[in-house]
C-alpha cells in the first residue's frame, strides 16, 4: 500500500466575508422605528394596542358623551324645574346661573387637583357625580324637595362636568402630544359641537314623547356606560398618557 504524503503546497486563505451593503438613513429611521414599537408592545398593558388611534377615538366618544350630558341639561333643565316645580323663569335662570359660576371657580382649582389625582381619576369622579345628578332628577316627582333638584343641578354644573370633562381634554392633549395636535384637537372640538347639536334634538323628542324621567334615565345610562368603559382601560389610557416620545 501507498503511504499518504501531506501536500507540501501552502493553504490558501479563506475568502474574505462580503461587505454588508450601506443603510440608508431613511432604512436605519425605519429600523428604529421597528424595534421601538416592539419594545412599546411589549411594555403595553394586556389587551392594549401600542398605537393611539382607538385610544383617540375613545376619547372622542367620551368627549361627546360628556359634551351631550350638559347640553341636554342646558336645553330642558330649566323647563323641567319650571313644569315639574313650578319655578318661575327668572328663579330657574338664577340657578343655573349660580351652579355654573361655582363650576368655572371649581375650575381654578384643577392644579390642585391634578397632583393629588390623575386625568383618569378625575374623568371617573365627574362621571360619577353626573351620574348621580341624571338619576336624581328622573326620580324627582312635583311632590318631591326642590333641594333635591338644586343638588343635582350643583353637581352636574358646578362639579361633575367642569372637573370631569376638563380632565377629558387633559388626557387627549397628553395622549395626541407628538402629533397634529392642531388637527387632532380641531377633531375634538367638532365631535363636540355634533353632541351639542343631536343630543338636545333626540333629548326634545324622548321628553315630549316618553317624558322628563326618561329622558335623564337615559342620559344617565349613557353616562354610566362612559364610566364603566373608562374603569375596563384606565391601565391602557395611563399607559399612552404616560408614554414617552
Amino acid at each position: 500500500a501507498t503511504a499518504f504524503v501531506p501536500s507540501s503546497a501552502p493553504l490558501l486563505p479563506p475568502p474574505p466575508p462580503p461587505k454588508p451593503k450601506p443603510v440608508s438613513k431613511g432604512e436605519k429611521q425605519r429600523l428604529r422605528d421597528a424595534e421601538a414599537a416592539s419594545m412599546e408592545e411589549a411594555d403595553a398593558p394586556n389587551n392594549c394596542c401600542a398605537s393611539d388611534g382607538p385610544v383617540l377615538m375613545s376619547l372622542l366618544l367620551l368627549n361627546i358623551a360628556t359634551k351631550g350630558a350638559i347640553a341636554c341639561f342646558e336645553t330642558l333643565g330649566a323647563m323641567f324645574a319650571i313644569a315639574v316645580f313650578n319655578m318661575s323663569i327668572p328663579s330657574a335662570g338664577q340657578t343655573f346661573s349660580t351652579c355654573g359660576t361655582v363650576g368655572v371657580i371649581a375650575l381654578l382649582f384643577m392644579g390642585p387637583l391634578v397632583r393629588v389625582f390623575d386625568e383618569v381619576q378625575l374623568i371617573a369622579g365627574g362621571l360619577v357625580l353626573m351620574s348621580v345628578s341624571c338619576f336624581t332628577i328622573a326620580a324627582l316627582e312635583p311632590d318631591s324637595l326642590i333641594a333635591f333638584f338644586f343638588v343635582a343641578v350643583a353637581l352636574m354644573y358646578s362639579i361633575g362636568y367642569p372637573v370631569g370633562h376638563t380632565a377629558v381634554i387633559g388626557a387627549f392633549s397628553k395622549v395626541a402630544e407628538g402629533k397634529s395636535q392642531g388637527t387632532l384637537l380641531s377633531w375634538f372640538g367638532t365631535a363636540g359641537s355634533l353632541a351639542r347639536i343631536f343630543f338636545p334634538m333626540f333629548s326634545g323628542f324622548i321628553a315630549q314623547n316618553l317624558g322628563f324621567s326618561a329622558l335623564f334615565s337615559f342620559v344617565g345610562v349613557v353616562l354610566v356606560a362612559t364610566l364603566v368603559a373608562v374603569v375596563a382601560g384606565r391601565n391602557c389610557l395611563r399607559w399612552h398618557m404616560n408614554r414617552q416620545f
